[in-house]
């Protein structure tokens, strides 16, 4: 179980517990459901605990699958909206 924090000047994590086991990533956090992720969303998580930034993370989708840096984007939007819509992540101030 890994606890998250800041992860960039622009982005900022909850503090949450998460789980890493054979590749799947489940979010805990005691405000809502355990978020299980799917392998695309648990890479990304996985950069974020790392303390990578929207740009990056576009890059890393871009290489890891091979997809154009507009669909990239476009992924990576909607990954982190799905975490701010659940609460999980705020713009940093």
């Amino acid at each position: 179980m890994a606890p998250v924090e800041s992860i960039s000047r622009h982005l900022r994590l909850r503090r949450v517990q998460w789980h890493d086991h054979d590749g799947q990533v489940v979010i805990i956090d005691s405000s809502t459901r355990p978020l299980a992720l799917n392998p695309t969303a648990a890479m990304l998580w996985r950069h974020l605990a790392e303390g990578a930034d929207r740009a990056q993370l576009v890059s890393n989708l871009t290489a890891e699958f091979g997809i154009e840096e507009m669909i990239a984007a476009h992924d990576v939007d909607s990954f982190l909206d799905g975490l701010k819509s659940r609460g999980l992540l705020a713009e940093a101030v």
